[in-house]
């Protein structure tokens, strides 16, 4: 699990190099972005938030979509290849790994980097599904042979019949899936508490395990 120290805020992280007023278009953005999704929310909302004139919103950000590429490049360039590997390496030298320690590790171990981010991880699932741009981000900054290093750990828990015998393309899919509909669920739909999601969480981790178990 990572520790407190390695927890990257992606917020400060996009900010860092950004002036007052940038940044508080970052926080405006990310705020309305949340709440209200990428497509319902304007620049003039934006501006007003973050109590600067449109035009510099435009002049730095260009438009809307780069505003939204900005909040979400550190995520998507840097932390989940890094998030990805971290992963592999640790399930690739677990022991005996069993199907309910991968699953768990899968989600629970990204429980206080989702808590810490939880506003930009549900702009970052919402648009990953609706905007092409943001999918073709993740293409990019996953190489394949990353995911084969993570396919390996796949491959060793078929192998030792911990898991179905399924394409490895079917399983992420069907594992992708379903966090994927916990996080829209719970947290952009319902606009739950990460801390309020324990039993649902646990829930979730019992079910892919299930799904997954020959």
């Amino acid at each position: 699990m990572m520790t407190n120290q390695n927890i990257i805020n992606v917020k400060e992280d996009v900010k860092k190099e950004l002036t007052t007023k940038q940044s508080a278009v970052i926080d405006a953005a990310i705020s309305l972005f949340s709440q209200k999704g990428f497509s319902n929310t304007s620049t003039g909302e934006i501006a007003r938030k973050a109590s600067v004139s449109e035009g510099s919103i435009f002049r730095h950000f260009h438009d809307k979509e780069h505003l939204l590429l900005a909040i979400l490049d550190p995520l998507t360039s840097k932390i989940l290849p890094s998030e990805l590997n971290a992963i592999t390496n640790k399930m690739f030298h677990s022991e005996k790994l069993e199907l309910l320690d991968f699953i768990t590790m899968l989600i629970e171990d990204r429980s206080k980097f989702i808590n810490l981010n939880l506003d930009v991880f549900k702009i970052f699932i919402s648009e990953a599904l609706y905007t092409p741009v943001v999918r073709e981000k993740i293409f990019q900054a996953i190489s394949q042979e990353d995911l084969n290093e993570f396919f390996k750990v796949i491959d060793n828990l078929k192998k030792n019949k911990r898991m179905v015998n399924w394409t490895n393309a079917e399983i992420m899919g069907y594992i992708a899936t379903n966090i994927t509909g916990f996080i829209l669920n719970y947290f952009v739909i319902f606009h739950q508490n990460w801390e309020d999601t324990e039993q649902a969480r646990q829930n979730l981790i019992d079910f892919l395990v299930k799904g997954l178990t020959p």
